[in-house]
């Protein structure tokens, strides 16, 4: 296979998301080649009524903005993931707990909570907390639509030169693996297995399901991959 360029990494995630990911790609490889094509647009919603409650739970920063452009009242709440406790701080909830996943969030929950419990999510997840959890009710703060790949990602990823792919979500690792195109040879990460499990039917060179969810854990597996892709090149990229 005759390949003329070197491999590139093409982020999916929601724009502001895949542009501070970016970044970090950029600030530990400056020369790494990076596309960013959004599989999923983030539109928050203006009409959502939210139901009362004692304390928040938030799954995503999404959430977060998503109640705090509504109006909602700064309840304490719980949080899964870093930045979504860090985002809530800034928008001046009190953080009762931070959760890694789900799971954890669920076991919390159950274990320390008796209060009336409001989700603020999106009108995605990847696991129904509202089954998991008695007491929680859901506002959904936010859709997200589906958005066509830019020509540059079809292009990269319908080639001939690899692609490392880093994949966050199941929705955008299912929503990708319906492209037709999908013809360059593969690098890709899962943040979960669930979002591997999405993927399934695309083939791929290389995977790697990272051991922690978490940006700091994709952004190491995906520069590991990218090096491997260019050692495999022949390519040094300060050629």
């Amino acid at each position: 296979m005759n390949k003329t360029t070197a491999p590139c990494i093409v982020l999916t995630r929601p724009k502001a998301a895949a542009e501070r990911f970016a970044k970090s790609l950029r600030a530990a490889q400056p020369k790494a080649r990076v596309i960013i094509s959004p599989v999923l647009e983030i539109s928050y919603r203006k009409d959502v009524v939210l139901p009362q409650a004692d304390r928040l739970v938030f799954t995503s920063v999404h959430g977060v903005e998503g109640y705090a452009r509504l109006g909602g009242l700064a309840l304490p709440a719980y949080c899964v993931g870093a930045r979504t406790a860090e985002t809530a701080r800034v928008e001046g909830f009190t953080v009762l707990a931070t959760a890694q996943n789900s799971d954890e969030l669920v076991d919390m929950l159950r274990t320390r909570e008796k209060s009336t419990l409001l989700h603020a999510r999106g009108a995605f997840v990847a696991g129904d907390l509202s089954t998991n959890v008695k007491g929680l009710a859901e506002a959904v703060v936010y859709d997200q639509p589906v958005r066509m790949l830019t020509k540059e990602a079809l292009q990269a990823l319908s080639g001939e030169t690899t692609v490392v792919l880093p994949l966050f979500s199941p929705r955008t690792a299912g929503e990708l693996a319906k492209q037709n195109s999908l013809a360059a040879p593969l690098y890709a990460i899962f943040m979960s297995d669930s979002v591997k499990a999405r993927f399934q039917g695309v083939d791929t060179e290389k995977s790697r399901v990272v051991d922690f969810a978490s940006n700091e854990a994709m952004l190491e597996a995906t520069l590991e991959l990218f090096d491997a892709a260019c050692a495999l090149e022949g390519r040094a990229l300060g050629d």
